[in-house]
């Protein structure tokens, strides 16, 4: 962070990156100027807006802050498509595991642990079965639930079960569009399913 500025606030609507999802970017107003947030992210419990220029900030501003609506939505999609293909996954009884994801615009993709013969072979079944259960056009609810010092959120799919999920989702399947597989590959014990959202 050396060298970068940043402005820390009291409360925030911006979604700091983590879970392998892109922060949220926007703007800062104050009553003397505007600042513009390029990144987000969280650190020892405390949410660093990374912004382009510190000029007449002061301690104790009042601020209003609003974040890029489309590029939130669009991280939203990609995020929410990822669960589905782990659901997609599940329902074809595939036997491999969950590990990570990457939700980000350029090249998303789900990890698994295990192996696929001919993972190529599974591409038009995945694309059927995930797409199936976007149309089904089920909503997403959240609870909240204090384990720890820090609140954990669980997000539920209509008709699946819930998930550990501090993510940005859509309220409906039917925001997501068309989810599209465009590769799958296995190797040394990992199967990467990469894939993309399109406007429907």
């Amino acid at each position: 962070m050396e060298g970068s500025d940043y402005i820390i606030l009291d409360q925030t609507v911006f979604y700091p990156q983590g879970g392998g999802q892109p922060s949220d970017v926007g703007v800062i107003k104050s009553d003397s100027n505007e600042y513009n947030v390029t990144k987000c992210q969280k650190i020892d419990g405390k949410v660093y807006h990374f912004v382009d220029s510190l000029e007449g900030v002061g301690v104790n501003d009042k601020v209003e802050v609003s974040i890029n609506a489309e590029l939130r939505k669009l991280h939203a999609r990609i995020h929410t498509a990822g669960h589905i293909i782990d659901e997609a996954v599940k329902n074809l009884n595939l036997d491999i595991e969950a590990d990570k994801g990457y939700h980000f615009p350029q090249g998303p993709y789900v990890q698994y642990i295990g192996e696929l013969e001919n993972p190529s072979d599974y591409i038009n079944d995945l694309n059927t079965e995930i797409n199936k259960i976007v149309n089904k056009d089920s909503k997403i609810s959240y609870q909240l639930f204090q384990k720890s010092v820090e609140p954990e959120r669980l997000m539920t799919v209509e008709g699946y079960k819930p998930c550990h999920c501090g993510g940005t989702h859509v309220q409906n399947l039917n925001e997501i569009g068309k989810v599209n597989i465009r590769k799958i590959k296995s190797k040394k014990g990992l199967v990467k399913v990469s894939y993309e959202v399109l406007d429907n």
